[in-house]
């Protein structure tokens, strides 16, 4: 991918005059990524916005180990779609059943990958909750048996279908 930022530029003529800088290498990557497509779709994408300047703003991305810099751009391109149907599963899924061993690493896209095999959508359930595409991120630590706080609760749509027949 060809950098189009001057600073990207600058990093990459850097980088060819002395390759073995791991600071300039890490901040060549760090280029690549802010141009990248999946940066530029994470950072529009409405339901992660709010942990957008948590986990990916510049100085976040930037204050990183080197190590993290392989991962990261894969991370970046599957949030959008993780979050979408977390949000899903939260209303019409299995939602109920994580915790907070299923909350992901967001700079490494094999814990993400693992969440997203968990999602099941193969019932379809009514979930009663109280949790919103913006704070889906509750979900890993809320009640799965009673109201308190923030919750989500299993129903099946024949269990919503027979409470609302009566």
């Amino acid at each position: 991918m060809a950098i189009k930022t001057y600073t990207g530029k600058l990093y990459s003529l850097l980088n060819s005059c002395v390759p073995d800088d791991e600071r300039i290498e890490k901040r060549l990557l760090a280029e690549k990524l802010f141009d990248s497509a999946y940066y530029a779709e994470l950072s529009e994408c409405d339901v992660f916005g709010t942990l957008f300047d948590e986990y990916f703003s510049k100085e976040k991305i930037l204050a990183l180990p080197y190590e993290k810099y392989e991962d990261i751009e894969r991370s970046a391109e599957l949030i959008p779609v993780m979050a979408e149907r977390l949000i899903n599963a939260i209303s019409y899924g299995n939602g109920w059943a994580l915790t907070e061993a299923d909350k992901p690493d967001f700079y490494n896209p094999e814990s993400i990958k693992r969440l997203m095999k968990k999602l099941d959508f193969s019932d379809v359930y009514l979930n009663d909750t109280n949790i919103t595409a913006e704070n889906f991120m509750n979900i890993f630590s809320a009640d799965k048996s009673d109201k308190n706080g923030y919750y989500c609760i299993k129903r099946t749509v024949s269990e919503v279908a027979y409470n609302e027949a009566w």
